[in-house]
């Protein structure tokens, strides 16, 4: 069995695909989007919510500060600089981040 905590956070940010095949050429320029974000992070089933929720979720609003301003990253991209972050702060645990713009399309990393 694995317990998860799941925290939801999002961020509005503007960005772009400089290598978009030229089908979807107009991804190479900025533009913005409501970057949607599910975080899952394995709990430890011995302890009671080893991972706290809403600090958690404070932590991430404070991480996704950087991304406010233009960014050259894709939502996988994302995914992963968010996954080296909370490995940082809680190592040797499993994870599932979904990144997504305005909530409909993006990246699921596990």
């Amino acid at each position: 069995m694995t317990i998860w905590a799941k925290i939801s956070f999002e961020f509005e940010g503007t960005h772009r695909w400089k290598k978009a095949p030229a089908k979807v050429n107009f991804l190479k320029y900025p533009h913005r989007h409501i970057f949607k974000c599910v975080v899952w992070i394995e709990q430890q089933p011995e302890k009671d919510r080893d991972v706290e929720y809403i600090q958690v979720k404070e932590i991430l609003n404070k991480m996704s500060g950087a991304f406010h301003k233009n960014i050259d990253e894709s939502c996988e991209t994302m995914a992963l600089n968010i996954l080296g972050f909370l490995s940082n702060q809680f190592p040797n645990r499993k994870y599932k981040i979904e990144v997504t713009e305005d909530g409909e399309n993006g990246a699921f990393i596990e």
